[in-house]
C-alpha cells in the first residue's frame, strides 16, 4: 500500500494541488528525484509529529553508537558481572 504513494517529481509538478488535498485528508506521498527520495508530502498532523520522531530515531542512533563502543561495553558487562556476586558499583563512562 505505501508504494503506491511514491511519486516522481515530475508527477508531483504537475498533481501538485491534488498532493496538497490528499496530504489534507491525511495520505501521504513520498516525491522521488533521481532514483532517490527527493521530499515527502503528509498531512499538517504527521507533520508535528515529525521533531518527535527526530528525536526518538537520534537516541536510537545514539544508543546504537554506545553498544558498538568497546569501552562502554566492557564497562557494562563488568558492572552485571559485579552486579550477580552482590557488588555495588559505579562507572564513569
Amino acid at each position: 500500500m505505501f508504494l503506491k504513494n511514491v511519486i516522481s517529481a515530475k508527477e508531483a509538478r504537475a498533481n501538485f494541488a491534488a498532493l496538497l488535498d490528499d496530504a489534507e485528508q491525511g495520505r501521504s506521498h513520498i516525491v522521488m528525484r533521481n532514483s532517490r527520495i527527493a521530499a515527502g508530502i503528509v498531512s499538517p498532523e504527521q507533520a508535528k509529529l515529525l521533531p518527535m520522531l527526530e528525536a526518538v530515531l537520534h537516541e536510537i542512533g545514539e544508543s546504537l553508537a554506545m553498544a558498538v563502543d568497546p569501552v562502554i561495553v566492557a564497562a557494562v558487562r563488568a558492572a552485571e558481572e559485579e552486579a550477580e556476586i552482590g557488588y555495588i558499583v559505579s562507572y564513569d563512562v
